[in-house]
């Protein structure tokens, strides 16, 4: 199966070293069921429309994984299209307060080159706001995760 991931600077080492890599993370507080590391079927340009402030950016890697390894779940992300925020007077303090669009993704907890095979790579969305930038900028706004 074809798929995308946007990942930091230090996965795409790791991965092109051949390491092994491992993630156990389960999102479900972050409105999502998916577990590991995500990937989506949707097109880069497309993806990155939804997944700014929730993914690293520094490199996108299109892949052919098998679909035996990947487990389908769905996530709720913003929903640009919807989310006019120059309709705003003051700035939504809840994620609930921000449309949303549920997306399907592919996740795994385990994978290397051994197994997957990359197609391509890019850094061309490596100067959009990623994860990092958007906990920082949420820590000094003082915002606080919806519970």
């Amino acid at each position: 199966m074809i798929v995308h991931r946007f990942m930091s600077a230090e996965e795409y080492r790791r991965l092109v070293n051949g390491q092994q890599l491992v993630n156990e993370s389960k999102h479900k507080g972050f409105r999502s069921e998916s577990r590991g590391f995500c990937f989506t079927t949707d097109e880069p340009k497309e993806a990155i429309r939804y997944l700014s402030g929730n993914v690293d950016t520094d490199y996108c890697v299109t892949m052919d994984i098998p679909e035996s390894m990947l487990h389908k779940s769905k996530a709720l992300y913003r929903d640009w299209q919807n989310d006019d925020v120059m309709s705003y007077t003051s700035l939504p303090t809840n994620a609930n307060d921000v449309p949303t669009v549920e997306k399907t993704e592919y996740c795994l907890t385990r994978y290397s080159v051994a197994k997957v095979r990359i197609i391509a790579t890019t850094t061309e969305f490596n100067h959009i706001p990623g994860i990092k930038m958007t906990q920082q900028l949420m820590q000094v706004l003082g915002y606080r995760r919806a519970k």
